[in-house]
């Protein structure tokens, strides 16, 4: 079963009064031409406020990315009642919000610039932003530009908006994982050896197995290696006749890769953020969640970043979609605080 089943129970509809509208484009993008077998064309899920047809105003945006195992289609049917809902109750005024398609073979492109799949971060700050730009009322302007996620989404939004602050001034994350790697990500952790005794890689593409698809697609993102299959990707650790081999340079490749390892190279830009903020349940099913926000706000805090961070009582799921969870009721508010509506 798909990651994105596990959150369905925490899901709930809003009436029909005052709903906006989904619009799905295709759009053919250049970075991501690719050797890796993903497919460069990809589907944009356009949410447009109930007001859009009735006025000729221009609205901020929100550039939500999904977490991995999230088709749009999904995502888009979960985001959009909650979004009537929030702009209803006044929780938000009317904005568009755009989710770019980063499903990949292996469900994730894990936001970065990979030679084997693909410049996922120009296509979403670049092909993305000028898309929406060129095609919708949008407020064309980096202080009317949000970018935000959950799970890894919220790793693409730290990953991707420190290093786009001339086009994103907000950055919002929600349960982001893997901005470091510790605990279920540690090179002596035991997701490494799960990953090596799947017999059938496949199952990686059409299953929910857990870590393992986190290590796999974060892999062809961070240290591809056309030369070894079935992946074609180098992992930090390895087992030869049942022994735990750490390859050093394999490691450091993945290490400069994740958000933490990233902050002293773009100080300035995230100084230059007119908002940032990330959260995380303090009972997180993935401890990596606690341990890397833990990290990541406290390297921030002694770098004088100036942040938000917030810990609360909840877990990966819970608490976090329907039209009272985190997304309604934390996201949305402090991003219409922030936001440049005019």
């Amino acid at each position: 079963m798909r990651f994105f089943l596990l959150v369905t129970a925490w899901c709930i509809s809003v009436s029909s009064f005052g709903q906006g509208r989904i619009e799905s484009k295709a759009l053919s993008s250049a970075a991501l031409i690719n050797n890796g077998g993903e497919d460069p064309n990809r589907q944009l899920t356009i949410y447009l406020p109930p007001d859009y047809d009735k006025e000729s105003k221009r609205y901020p945006v929100i550039y939500y990315l999904p977490g991995i195992g999230m088709p749009n289609d999904w995502l888009s049917d979960q985001i959009k009642p909650i979004l009537d809902h929030a702009i209803q109750t006044n929780d938000i005024a009317s904005v568009i919000l755009v989710i770019p398609d980063h499903y990949t073979l292996y469900q994730g492109s894990y936001f970065s610039n990979s030679s084997l799949i693909g410049d996922w971060i120009t296509f979403t700050k670049k092909e993305v932003v000028d898309y929406m730009d060129a095609n919708y009322r949008t407020i064309p302007k980096k202080e009317s530009r949000a970018l935000v996620g959950w799970s890894s989404g919220g790793f693409g939004a730290l990953k991707i908006g420190m290093q786009s602050s001339e086009v994103f001034s907000h950055i919002y994350s929600l349960s982001p994982g893997l901005l470091i790697l510790s605990d279920e990500f540690a090179p002596d952790s035991p997701s490494y050896k799960e990953l090596e005794d799947i017999t059938n890689p496949e199952r990686l593409q059409k299953e929910w197995i857990g870590i393992p698809n986190v290590l796999v697609a974060s892999g062809r993102a961070f240290a591809p290696n056309p030369a070894n299959p079935p992946y074609f990707a180098d992992f930090p650790v390895k087992f030869v006749e049942g022994k735990r081999i750490i390859d050093d340079a394999i490691l450091k490749r993945w290490i400069r890769e994740l958000p933490f390892n990233m902050i002293e190279q773009y100080m300035t830009q995230l100084r230059s953020l007119h908002s940032l903020k990330l959260e995380w349940g303090r009972n997180d099913d993935f401890k990596n969640v606690v341990s890397s926000c833990r990290a990541f706000s406290k390297k921030l805090e002694n770098l004088g970043i100036v942040h938000h961070a917030e810990e609360y009582n909840g877990t990966h799921f819970n608490r976090i979609f329907g039209t009272h969870g985190r997304i309604a009721k934390d996201m949305f508010p402090f991003l219409n605080d922030h936001l440049s509506f005019e």
